[in-house]
């Protein structure tokens, strides 16, 4: 995650599942950050994170092994590699 001074958030995220857009591609998919395990995750912080894809029917077909992405909230919070596909 990206920190404040980087443009990230200024607050750590809500526990629990945490909705956002991860943008893949140049293209923009509702997703949920799977957070339950780590409660929340602070700016600045690296973590491995489950996301699930809100329509994935259309997402999946871009998510490949080692693809680089970015989660944004209204600005991008943090950028993320593809690690494993489930």
């Amino acid at each position: 995650f990206r920190t404040a001074a980087e443009g990230g958030r200024t607050e750590p995220t809500p526990g629990g599942i945490f909705r956002c857009v991860l943008e893949i591609d140049g293209k923009n998919h509702d997703c949920a950050l799977l957070l339950e395990e780590l409660a929340q995750v602070h700016p600045g912080e690296r973590v491995t994170v489950p996301i699930k894809l809100l329509d994935p029917d259309l997402a999946l077909p871009l998510i490949v092994l080692g693809k680089k992405f970015l989660l944004k909230d209204y600005r991008i919070i943090a950028t993320g590699t593809v690690l494993e596909i489930l």
